[in-house]
């Protein structure tokens, strides 16, 4: 084989060494984004479901409003970075529910930023 023939090679071995990084670096990326994404709205949602149940065992216990357990619940899911909170108290005689409504803050929207979740518990007392 002759000297300008393998330089051949070797130059066209570097071009498709960049083509495939070419290809593969655009779909690296959009794979860590869509996990990042992912584990961002898993956080919101463990947060409003949290703030919900903590919501509801304030409002289960005697002699408490549901000013405070609103107050909980807007504290919880703030506090893990979400926006637009929204809280729902109501129930029976014997059981009190907590809906806890916010907007996760994603990077790109999929029309899946708010998240919500239901807590009850019985009443005390």
């Amino acid at each position: 084989m002759s000297n300008g023939h393998r330089r051949l090679l070797d130059h066209e071995r570097g071009l498709s060494e960049s083509v495939q990084l070419a290809l593969l670096l655009p779909l690296i990326l959009l794979t860590l984004l869509a996990t990042i994404q992912g584990a961002v709205w898993l956080h919101g949602r463990n947060a409003v479901t949290n703030a919900a149940i903590a919501a509801a065992e304030v409002q289960a216990m005697q002699g408490s409003g549901a000013g405070s357990a609103q107050g909980v619940a807007t504290r919880i899911a703030e506090d893990a970075g979400l926006t637009a909170v929204t809280v729902h108290t109501g129930g029976g005689a014997e059981t009190v529910t907590v809906t806890v409504a916010a907007r996760v803050p994603l990077v790109i929207d999929v029309d899946r930023e708010v998240v919500q979740a239901t807590a009850s518990r019985p009443r005390e007392g």
